[in-house]
């Protein structure tokens, strides 16, 4: 017997898809499949929202029996992490949801996630990281107004985080 864990999708923006599946050899069943992500139940199928998770790793484990007893089990770790496209997701979606209800202040953010993103395609990391660095006083700025304070603080999480990547990257460190 064997299982294994066809698909997983990461990044705060995006939704994880589970998806497991056990085969087993002919003269075989499948006496029982269940899956933890984080060590709560999920099914195969279910999609699970990732946007309110911190940023850090997780585990999705999975375990398998069949008719004869034999037991399978396997884990498979994923890492939420944040980059500027991530960020474009989270404030996209933060403002189609209303969360962040001025439209001024979704586009003011956009553009400058994508000035940040051009920077850094085009190798200036030094300019992406300052333009991240006035996206983070923009929220700041807007937090607790149009922009809820929960919000706000997956926007400054995240954001630090690309900051601290891009800083790293660009020092050799």
């Amino acid at each position: 017997m064997c299982w294994w864990i066809r698909r997983v999708t990461r990044g705060r923006s995006l939704l994880l898809f589970i998806s497991v599946d056990m085969t087993r050899s002919p003269g075989s069943g499948i006496a029982s499949l269940a899956a933890q992500f984080n060590q709560q139940q999920v099914v195969d199928g279910q999609t699970i929202d990732l946007f309110g998770l911190a940023l850090g790793s997780y585990s999705l484990t999975a375990r398998g029996e069949d008719l004869a007893g034999w037991v399978t089990e396997k884990s498979q770790s994923i890492e939420l992490y944040s980059a500027i496209e991530s960020l474009q997701g989270m404030v996209n979606r933060l403002c189609q949801e209303g969360s962040i209800a001025q439209w001024g202040i979704c586009n003011e953010l956009s553009a400058k996630l994508r000035a940040a993103l051009a920077y850094r395609d085009s190798g200036d990391l030094q300019s992406a990281v300052e333009v991240l660095g006035a996206f983070q006083n923009a929220v700041e700025a807007q937090t607790g107004k149009a922009i809820p304070d929960a919000a706000a603080s997956l926007l400054l999480m995240d954001s630090e985080y690309v900051i601290q990547e891009l800083s790293t990257t660009l020092t050799g460190i």
